[in-house]
């Protein structure tokens, strides 16, 4: 995994280090726009069941899977609960 994939999975769900209260962090959103185009990046996470992947409106989205999360979690060593 890439650093750029990390910091990309760490915006999908508007992680900030400073939100961390007592080693949990609420994520307020868990959704990535590319616009128009696909992401190599977030497609390989979704190879690697990470992140999922759809369109609407011909914009494209990812966000992160129960797998992806739960990586991010033992990466930064705080609990990720989504809101």
């Amino acid at each position: 995994m890439k650093l750029d994939q990390i910091n990309d999975m760490k915006h999908c769900i508007g992680y900030e280090q400073r939100h961390v209260k007592r080693g949990k962090y609420n994520a307020y959103r868990n959704y990535y726009n590319t616009g128009e185009e696909r992401c190599s990046g977030w497609d390989r996470l979704v190879e690697q069941e990470y992140a999922k992947h759809w369109v609407r409106f011909d914009q494209h989205f990812y966000c992160l899977s129960e797998k992806g999360i739960k990586f991010l979690s033992e990466l930064l060593d705080v609990k990720i609960v989504l809101e």
